[in-house]
């Protein structure tokens, strides 16, 4: 990839072209959101020093009835990891299922506005559909997301719930 571009991981992707990315591109005479557009579904913004940014949403990989098959997977498994009702105010599970990545998430309420609530992630999962598998994920102090070394990759969905549940390492929960 030219110097130009960088490409950003967020649950969507991003392309950040800088203003003299005429330059680095062979042949380009003009940096244009055409040459970068995959779907109809583009939204622009503006990065850092004047980078234009182009985002268009991950990519939905399973249909709606494996949509249904997930979320009701990952909803029982929450469902058994979730505190006792009289502490859910304090400590929740909750997940989040975009399609191609399912994220667990703990829901605390902030230390200094106790009356707002803020996610912080435990594990992910990303379905790799050209190999049948699933990518573990999780989050280290510097907030980014890494491959989970022991176990990278697991075959279903329900093995990625037991890797974390066992959480041998104390990755996940800690």
């Amino acid at each position: 990839m030219p110097k130009a571009i960088e490409a950003v991981s967020t649950s969507a992707t991003q392309l950040r072209v800088a203003p003299d990315a005429a330059r680095s591109w062979p042949g380009a005479s003009a940096p244009r959101a055409s040459r970068l557009q995959v779907s109809q579904q583009v939204a622009t913004g503006t990065g850092r020093a004047g980078e234009r940014v182009i985002r268009w949403p991950a990519k939905v990989v399973v249909n709606e009835v494996e949509r249904k098959r997930v979320e009701n997977t990952v909803a029982a498994f929450v469902e058994k990891r979730r505190p006792p009702v009289h502490l859910r105010g304090k400590v929740d599970l909750g997940f989040h299922f975009d399609g191609r990545s399912v994220e667990l998430f703990e829901i605390r309420p902030r230390w200094d506005k106790p009356a707002e609530k803020i996610k912080e992630a435990v594990a992910k999962a990303r379905y790799l559909k050209s190999r049948n598998e699933w990518l573990v994920y999780w989050q280290r102090a510097d907030l980014k997301w890494h491959k989970y070394g022991p176990t990278p990759e697991v075959d279903t969905l329900e093995a990625f719930l037991a890797l974390v549940d066992e959480d041998e390492y104390g990755c996940f929960f800690g």
